[in-house]
């Protein structure tokens, strides 16, 4: 069959180049799903988003991409794309396309996508299903700011950005002085409202499901580990801490799974985790992000509809320790996929 690999392409970005490291990491997913398609016997087409564009024209782009896609003839299509040229709240715009054209693809479809890359309305969700997340307030100025009911810590982040981006050590803040400046810089910066929440202070979770019509299987937990931090900086996945290869932050945070963690509170979490991917609406594959207190007490951060699959990434790290490989990955969301056509 002719299976495409849609991608954002990373030509044509809405970010500045620092935020745009991020969106490079789709190319670390590319090669072993090509290699994985080809080596069941698939012809594989890429697709990329935005390719031969010099600035960012959302119709002209969109455009192109219909074009490439009738020229291309995929029977389905691998999506990749966690943003379109950059922008996360775009990012549905390419499966509404393939929705449109009839074309099946892997991974969430665009209803759950838009859930879930708008933190807020996730975390109302989830809040309202009685599933623990941190308090949380979104604010669209400094000027709007109101901490009552929160406690600090409080950590501050954009609403719609994905991969960490906008989130450093000096977005957990312990004043209110700290707190505006760090929202006036997001609102500023990435042009959406900031989302404050309380920062839970305790180790870091990666929660991978698989999804197969409905079905949902928690994969084993794993668990962020932040080693030799100094003295004050919190102990974040920041931008720094995910993408930047050469700083202390980055070298010092590792996974590891399976995590050490009490049998009953990984029951607790794996349960959490398949209530969050039922109220997303998540499809395929999905992973789920926490926080775990010194209490044991998890609480949900954020749901990711089509996290990063590359074989380094946190949920192939998870499909890998419960004793399969990526070609059976690749494989299995295939198959799904297909049974979708028509």
């Amino acid at each position: 069959m002719r299976i495409g690999i849609v991608f954002d392409s990373g030509d044509v970005s809405c970010k500045d180049k620092y935020d745009s490291i991020s969106d490079q990491g789709v190319m670390d997913e590319i090669s072993p799903v090509k290699a994985c398609l080809e080596k069941l016997g698939h012809k594989v087409v890429l697709i990329p988003i935005g390719r031969r564009f010099r600035k960012f024209d959302r119709e002209k782009i969109i455009s192109r991409f219909i074009s490439d896609i009738k020229k291309s003839r995929p029977d389905a299509v691998f999506n990749l794309c966690a943003t379109f040229c950059g922008d996360a709240k775009l990012q549905t715009l390419v499966t509404y396309v393939l929705d449109g054209m009839k074309i099946p693809y892997t991974g969430s479809h665009s209803n759950a996508l838009d859930l879930t890359t708008d933190k807020r309305k996730t975390k109302e969700i989830l809040k309202n299903r009685g599933v623990p997340t941190p308090r949380f307030r979104i604010f669209n100025s400094a000027k709007e700011i109101c901490t009552k009911g929160m406690k600090f810590p409080l950590i501050v982040k954009p609403n719609f950005e994905d991969g960490s981006v906008g989130i450093e050590a000096d977005s957990v803040v312990h004043t209110k002085k700290q707190l505006m400046k760090k929202v006036a810089q997001v609102v500023e910066k990435y042009r959406q409202p900031a989302l404050i929440e309380e920062y839970i202070d305790g180790r870091e979770l990666n929660v991978a499901v698989f999804i197969n019509n409905g079905s949902t299987e928690v994969l084993p937990i794993s668990e962020i580990v932040f080693r030799n931090f100094p003295e004050g900086v919190p102990r974040i996945t920041s931008y720094t801490a995910k993408w930047m290869e050469n700083s202390e932050e980055y070298k010092n945070t590792v996974g590891v799974c399976p995590a050490q963690i009490p049998e009953d509170v990984q029951e607790r979490i794996k349960s959490l985790a398949s209530e969050c991917i039922n109220a997303a609406g998540c499809r395929d594959y999905a992973r789920v992000d926490m926080r775990l207190d010194s209490n044991n007490q998890p609480y949900v951060i954020e749901v990711n509809a089509n996290p990063d699959i590359s074989p380094g990434a946190g949920f192939m790290r998870s499909f890998s320790a419960s004793g399969r490989t990526y070609d059976d990955f690749v494989r299995s969301v295939l198959e799904w996929t297909l049974q979708r056509k028509g």
